[in-house]
């Protein structure tokens, strides 16, 4: 296996390549600097892959070309200028991204990539540490973000209905013990027992 800089990948075959394996420099919750590793192998497009991680990178670091210490999403206008995009900019192509889906586009943010990030990890059944590491969260705050999808609420659906996690006997049990311990502790003091 060679490891490729971005500034390189164009001079090989996409098919050869197999992975994505950048260090992120920092980022807001990243205090210390210590930078964010990501990774990704090459997944074939199917239906459940959306699309091709280590081709869409390939294909941008081919048009951009960012090298040495550049930002990876940054690009050279050919003038020796490094150009990124701003932040304004970014949510421009997510909201005009977003009126070419019929979407509404008022609501569409880089935050909206968060939100849904969240949403599409919780729905695969990714437990809830592991959602904190890929959004770099450092509480449950993303709870607040994740919304109800199709797959969770099948999910959801399938632990209600399925007899193994609570059976007639458990309801009858319940039902009958608050009977019974409303007719034998009304007025009564709980004991400590």
């Amino acid at each position: 296996m060679v490891l490729v800089r971005p500034v390189e990948a164009h001079g090989h075959k996409s098919q050869d390549l197999i992975a994505v394996d950048i260090q992120i420099p920092s980022s807001k919750t990243d205090q210390a600097g210590l930078g964010i590793p990501f990774y990704s192998p090459r997944l074939g497009v199917e239906k459940k892959v959306a699309f091709d991680v280590v081709e869409t990178i390939y294909n941008w670091s081919g048009l951009a070309r960012p090298a040495g210490l550049n930002p990876f999403l940054s690009w050279d206008n050919g003038t020796k200028c490094i150009k990124w995009p701003s932040y304004r900019k970014f949510n421009a192509t997510i909201r005009k991204a977003a009126a070419r889906m019929g979407l509404d586009a008022s609501k569409a943010t880089t935050h909206v990539l968060r939100i849904g990030r969240a949403t599409a990890m919780s729905a695969a059944g990714l437990p809830d540490h592991l959602i904190m590491v890929w959004g770099r969260w450092k509480s449950l705050a993303f709870l607040l973000y994740t919304r109800k999808s199709k797959a969770s609420s099948v999910c959801a659906m399938e632990a209600i209905m399925d007899p193994a996690g609570f059976t007639n006997d458990d309801v009858l049990r319940n039902v009958f013990v608050t009977r019974d311990e409303k007719k034998g502790t009304e007025g009564k003091k709980p004991s400590n027992a």
